[in-house]
């Protein structure tokens, strides 16, 4: 009878394991399905691809997202320039085999330039990524809904409240996104950063007679917006900035760089012009109480570029931004992961953390942590039926 015991259980162990490396449910699994993904930027997307690669059934995947429009990438910044050179959105899309088994015209242009060391708007990224969107909601259940709140049930089973309905999932990656920051200066005509990062939005917001613009912030986007509104002739523009300016390569005087300095156009342009022939409109001064006491009441209209933050998260636990999370693994909480802007991964540079947020960086996160996630699944429900087995031999 031992001896049927032990084999009963080992025939389970090693069906379990199968089923399980295919994301199948099991006896621990309750949920409606196994992995769902929330959001649909590019991080969404990337994690969309790598679960397929890795062997994940389409059909254990759902992907919810209110838009599917390439996140707030597709939204707002379709003509705005990239700070990365053709050949890395490339790496992108050619990272997973479901990008590229289907014909698209956006993603053939963007192959056509795959060996371009100049930066593309974009518009060039987007165009084929949404391309890919729609090829993958043809292939995994997607959900075109919001996210109104996630708990864990008595199942321990993720449940997902959307607008429109509700569901479990055992597996749960939050790619929501983030949103730009902004603070309360006493200056309340305020632009958005998601209008005034595109030139042409901008141009309609401003007035180039009267102006004063108070432009909050000295990383890239901002020296961008700086660009811009010195290139639409706004009469005064006063930058408030908190360290000077930094590249992220040698300029060719063999100035420090600095792992997120400028690059691109944008970098070129802060080197040549901004340092060295600085435009009579703008003074840019360091970000401290008594410069904007003296000159925040001079300015008619404020625009913050000092980067972004995460957006909410409805966890029933009360949390909303403020979620911790591993930004090693990604993970949130048991079956709970998080991925992108939001939760990217941080690395170590001149001895403070520093976000990875790049279209590669979320691809090569992606491919990095996934095979964890499932691995750490696999190991647990090893380890359930190992318990059986032992229970089983007594």
């Amino acid at each position: 009878m031992r001896q049927s015991y032990v084999y009963l259980v080992s025939c389970l162990l090693s069906f379990s394991f199968n089923v399980c490396a295919k994301n199948s449910k099991t006896q621990e699994h309750h949920a409606d399905v196994s992995w769902t993904v929330v959001g649909a930027g590019p991080a969404g997307i990337a994690t969309i691809g790598v679960l397929l690669e890795l062997g994940i059934s389409e059909k254990d995947i759902v992907w919810v997202d209110p838009k599917f429009d390439v996140g707030r990438l597709g939204e707002y910044y379709y003509n705005v320039p990239g700070n990365a050179v053709t050949k890395n959105y490339v790496f992108f899309v050619q990272q997973c085999r479901v990008f590229n088994e289907f014909p698209s015209q956006a993603r053939d242009k963007l192959f056509e330039d795959s060996d371009s060391c100049e930066e593309c708007i974009l518009g060039f990224v987007v165009d084929p990524l949404l391309d890919i969107t729609n090829h993958l909601r043809t292939k995994v259940t997607s959900v075109q809904d919001s996210l109104v709140s996630l708990k864990r049930n008595e199942q321990h089973e993720w449940h997902l409240q959307l607008n429109n309905s509700s569901f479990t999932s055992h597996n749960v990656v939050l790619a929501t996104g983030a949103q730009p920051r902004k603070l309360n200066y006493p200056c309340k005509n305020c632009i958005s950063l998601d209008l005034a990062i595109d030139k042409n939005k901008l141009t309609q917001l401003v007035d180039t007679q009267s102006d004063t613009i108070a432009l909050i912030g000295g990383a890239h986007s901002a020296i961008l917006i700086l660009k811009y509104l010195s290139e639409i002739g706004v009469p005064r523009i006063v930058n408030f900035y908190k360290h000077p300016l930094r590249y992220a390569y040698d300029m060719g005087d063999g100035n420090p760089t600095h792992f997120n300095g400028l690059k691109g156009a944008t970098g070129r342009w802060a080197y040549n012009v901004l340092e060295k022939n600085s435009p009579a409109q703008i003074a840019r001064l360091k970000n401290s109480q008594e410069a904007r006491e003296a000159w925040l009441p001079l300015c008619n209209k404020i625009i913050y570029a000092i980067g972004y933050t995460r957006n909410p998260v409805p966890l029933a636990e009360g949390h909303t931004s403020q979620v911790d999370y591993n930004s090693s693994s990604g993970e949130i909480s048991s079956r709970l992961f998080g991925i992108g802007i939001a939760f990217p991964e941080q690395v170590i540079e001149d001895g403070k953390k520093e976000a990875m947020i790049g279209l590669i960086d979320f691809m090569l996160y992606a491919q990095r942590v996934a095979p964890e996630w499932i691995k750490k699944l696999h190991s647990r429900h090893i380890e359930l039926l190992n318990n059986i087995l032992t229970i089983s031999i007594l």
